[in-house]
């Protein structure tokens, strides 16, 4: 059996000079200061600063640890401790600001540095797929040294009320489940293809909603990338179109959702040019009915391309290895049932389950048992999820349990 290393990630800036006896935050600090004061006198509009702390506990006795120590060569080993920690899988803080029509966005994280589809298939593995090991719950989380980095970074241009242009570092707008926040997910972990798509790439996005009414709109984005070859002239395009029925909206599960049914669906089609030479069609729906929410996403990629995601049997080394590559057609359901405070009609807990197909040659398949409860929405909440991996290859057979905790400001 495998087991999955979860490393206690401390909150340190790397690349910065301190002074023996001084806070190595302090010049974090000033720094943010400097931000926050050039974003202000920018114009009248000023900077808005938010955030918010995601931590967990995991546990397991039969599943063997994943360690990244990937420094640039793709060097991952199997760590052999059994699993039993705690993480801070999140420490957020965003900046936001507006100038007239134009917006800035800097979304910094002081746990683990981006992490890029462009190096998830470039320095390590494979040449030929979308590689994912990381926050990837049952199939393991990778722990690399903490650092201060920079996630998301763009500025918008509103053309008019319903077309923004955007530029700068983001994620490719693939799928809905790969769009949504950290601290508003419904589990402590995304899905494995919400996770294979919510890598930020530097690039151009245009993106337009438009109202049809009856509550009902229809939208679009579409994207060009640095893609898997980054500075090189070839580059990553997504197009995506929605459309959302009854005020649907595109948060998980069934907070916030209306207590008429409201239904959203989305198609979304990716193609590199790069490195990877792969094209993917993704699909996904959510309805929601007061408390009952009903999700499921799948990806169509071309032959031979797929998510991987680390076969725990045998560590991967450079470009060798083994890994799981899944089928042509990996696939995920969830349903969940929000439970209400009688006396203020606001969420008090969440019930959720989730179902996983790889579509792998190993039917290898991953069912998520979720519980939250709320004390403020998904602003803060505690959860806890119980995950377990099974396939026909015994080496992929896993479980783990994770306790979270959010607080968002």
């Amino acid at each position: 059996m495998n087991r999955i290393a979860l490393a206690a990630l401390a909150l340190t800036a790397t690349g910065v000079p301190v002074l023996a006896g001084t806070d190595p935050w302090s010049n974090i600090d000033r720094d943010f200061a400097k931000l926050a004061s050039s974003l202000t006198s920018a114009g009248p509009s000023g900077v808005t600063v938010t955030g918010f702390l995601r931590t967990s506990y995991m546990r397991s006795d039969e599943t063997k640890a994943w360690t990244d120590t990937d420094t640039g060569g793709g060097n991952e080993t199997l760590a052999g401790a059994d699993v039993g920690g705690f993480s801070i899988d999140d420490a957020r803080l965003v900046f936001t600001g507006t100038v007239g029509r134009f917006g800035l966005t800097i979304e910094i994280d002081g746990t683990n540095a981006q992490n890029d589809l462009a190096a998830d298939v470039n320095d390590n593995e494979t040449n030929e797929s979308t590689v994912v090991s990381s926050d990837l719950g049952v199939y393991g989380q990778t722990s690399t040294a903490s650092t201060l980095g920079v996630l998301d970074a763009y500025a918008t241009w509103n053309f008019t009320d319903q077309i923004r242009a955007q530029v700068g570092s983001f994620r490719a707008p693939f799928l809905a489940s790969a769009m949504v926040n950290e601290n508003d997910m419904l589990f402590l972990d995304r899905s494995i293809l919400g996770t294979s798509w919510a890598d930020r790439d530097e690039g151009v996005l245009l993106t337009g909603n438009m109202p049809m009414g009856h509550n009902a709109s229809w939208g679009f984005a579409l994207s060009a990338q640095n893609g898997t070859d980054t500075s090189g002239k070839e580059v990553s395009s997504t197009a995506r179109l929605h459309m959302s029925l009854m005020n649907a909206g595109w948060t998980e599960g069934a907070v916030g959702a209306a207590n008429s049914p409201a239904l959203s669906v989305g198609i979304s089609y990716f193609d590199d040019d790069g490195a990877s030479q792969f094209n993917a069609i993704g699909y996904d729906a959510k309805f929601t009915f007061g408390q009952l929410a009903v999700s499921a996403e799948m990806v169509a990629y071309n032959d031979g391309i797929g998510v991987t995601v680390p076969d725990e049997q045998e560590p991967v080394t450079g470009n060798t290895g083994s890994l799981l590559l899944a089928g042509e057609s990996p696939y995920a359901g969830t349903v969940s049932f929000r439970i209400d405070n009688p006396q203020t009609n606001k969420p008090m807990a969440e019930l959720a389950l989730r179902y996983e197909d790889l579509d792998d040659a190993d039917t290898s398949t991953v069912i998520t048992y979720g519980a939250n409860w709320y004390f403020d929405g998904h602003a803060s909440k505690v959860q806890i999820n119980y995950s377990k991996a099974e396939s026909d290859d015994e080496a992929r057979d896993m479980d783990i349990l994770q306790v979270g905790l959010t607080v968002s400001i």
